[in-house]
């Protein structure tokens, strides 16, 4: 999966610059919040639907964006946010319930359509934007956590705004909404409940440069 979206931003900037389009190159940081989805037990003992979550985390990444159009333009996303996840430990029914916290790595990457509001050459550039999302969890840094890491795949949509303060220097920010399902396939009280999604909200500032 990583190897396909590096494939593809190399493929975008080689389109870009041969064709002529206008490429931007965006490094970013910021926000990612969580809905804190229930993800199942990971409990030897079992436990509630509820016991493990995902918390809000901070966000770093790049766009990598070609404007083939006046008013639209390509763009893929790579994201990678370190939050924190919640469980519960009990090895036995004898046992007191723990509760552990840990670090996780979310890689994420994406491609989007976007559509701008504003015609090329302007100097302020608000946009909407939608695409689609793959996300691969890594395990997180919690002792007897019991799965391993996941792929999971969604969507997103979003709006952003961009500030073109000359050819080769861009300031934007970004708000998007993400939906993919839920990682780590724990083990759940209610054989009715797996799956599903899990939802983020991401909040980037990023300056870039365009060629």
């Amino acid at each position: 999966m990583k190897h396909f979206f590096r494939l593809l931003m190399f493929s975008l900037c080689i389109y870009a610059v041969a064709g002529g389009q206008g490429l931007e190159i965006t490094p970013f940081v910021g926000w990612a919040g969580s809905n804190r989805a229930p993800l199942g037990y990971s409990s030897e003992v079992e436990g509630t639907d509820k016991d493990t979550f995902i918390r809000n985390g901070y966000s770093r990444g790049v766009r990598v964006t070609f404007n083939s159009h006046r008013y639209y333009g390509h763009e893929v996303t790579y994201l990678l946010t370190r939050a924190k996840v919640q469980t519960v430990k009990q090895d036995t029914s004898n046992d007191p319930r723990e509760t552990l916290r840990g670090y996780a790595n979310f890689h994420q990457f994406s491609y989007n359509f976007l559509l701008y509001w504003m015609p090329k050459n302007e100097w302020i550039r608000p946009y909407w934007t939608g695409g689609i999302e793959a996300r691969h969890s890594s395990r997180p840094n919690i002792e007897g956590f019991p799965n391993s890491p996941t792929n999971n795949y969604g969507a997103n949509y979003g709006w952003g705004i961009k500030f073109v303060f000359s050819r080769h220097a861009i300031v934007r920010v970004d708000l998007r909404d993400t939906w993919t399902g839920k990682p780590y396939d724990l083990r759940w009280v209610d054989v009715k409940t797996p799956g599903g999604l899990i939802r983020q909200v991401q909040a980037t500032i990023g300056l870039g440069v365009g060629f």
